[in-house]
């Protein structure tokens, strides 16, 4: 029986990719059993109270007329931010590309994680709940972040390589 949930691996992981989980050796025992039948088979349910509702993700855009930044967040299911792009101006100028799995990981040192933060932005430190009432703001796909990101983080990348040469 599994008594302490999930490896912080096996949770960073699921973080990232919430599809990782079909891997857990104690999910792919209870795969087409009923609830009643998972007995010791399962992750003690307190613990995994403590998991994030990682099945409901949900990505979205918003827009500060303001700061003039259009925000692009990947939400878990109670609307916490797990990534983020902030493009600033009419450029869209990539101010803030971060992953709360990559935050996790550096942040026992905090150099490393200044460096992070200097590179890469700082993420979103509240839930993002109410959202929807938010002039501008739209929930986009999966598909649509994922690009946004990709390209943001090559922009950085390089940034940071023409920086350093």
């Amino acid at each position: 029986m599994m008594t302490s949930g999930l490896s912080r691996d096996a949770f960073s992981r699921a973080l990232a990719d919430p599809d990782s989980l079909a891997d857990v050796p104690e999910v792919q025992r209870t795969v087409g059993r009923p609830r009643e039948m998972w007995n010791d088979d399962w992750l003690e349910w307190k613990s995994a109270r403590k998991l994030p509702r990682l099945s409901v993700m949900l990505w979205i855009r918003a827009y500060d007329g303001e700061s003039d930044v259009w925000s692009y967040f990947e939400l878990d299911g109670e609307e916490w931010a797990l990534c983020q792009v902030d493009l600033q101006g009419p450029h869209r100028q990539p101010v803030t590309v971060a992953s709360l799995t990559e935050v996790i990981r550096d942040c026992g040192d905090l150099a490393v994680m200044a460096a992070y933060e200097r590179q890469y932005g700082v993420l979103a430190e509240n839930a993002l709940r109410g959202w929807q009432e938010s002039d501008g703001a739209a929930e986009m796909t999966r598909q649509e972040f994922e690009s946004t990101w990709a390209a943001v983080r090559e922009t950085l990348d390089a940034d940071r390589i023409e920086e350093t040469s």
